[in-house]
């Protein structure tokens, strides 16, 4: 695996994570949820997190197919998550909410074990591969606010499906 592909895969990853992680909940709101429903979808995730990752993780590990698994996990992510452009109700949200962030967890520590393997195999830099996630993180939650402010909360929706794609 080529460590370029790697860096750009943490690049979007984060970016994603970048911009959910501070407005994903004011998309939320912006569908006319409240704090308490905002609350519950947002605790959906680390749930997910913790059941749906180590279970894809183990089949992929099984089998060998690290690469493949995470290239139908994003991909799947990208498809579940353009679905909430044609929801607004509570429950719907929150089954596309648990299907997405388990497609889209279960990705990362994938490309974690895939990185170890090519830093081990191929003498990569794990830093300098890791490093385009952290800076597309923060250049997304900083650009985030500054591209959403006076527009559309919908801009969220499309400039996360954008780092997804």
């Amino acid at each position: 695996m080529n460590p370029t592909r790697l860096a750009l895969y943490y690049a979007a990853y984060f970016a994603v994570i970048g911009i959910l992680m501070p407005f994903w909940p004011i998309w939320l709101e912006g569908k006319g949820l409240d704090a308490v429903e905002i609350g519950f979808i947002l605790a959906s995730a680390p749930f997910v997190r913790a059941i749906g990752s180590p279970l894809i993780a183990q089949v992929a590990d099984r089998r060998g197919l690290r690469r493949p698994i995470i290239i139908m996990l994003t991909a799947s992510a990208t498809i579940s998550f353009a679905v909430f452009n044609y929801i607004d109700d509570f429950w719907p949200i929150v089954i596309v909410t648990i299907l997405f962030f388990m497609l889209f967890s279960a990705s990362q520590p994938l490309a974690e074990s895939l990185t170890m393997h090519v830093v081990r195999n191929e003498g990569a830099n794990y830093g300098r591969m890791r490093l385009w996630g952290s800076v597309t993180f923060i250049l997304a939650a900083i650009g985030g606010g500054y591209i959403l402010e006076g527009r559309s909360v919908n801009i969220i929706f499309y400039l996360s499906l954008f780092g997804l794609w």
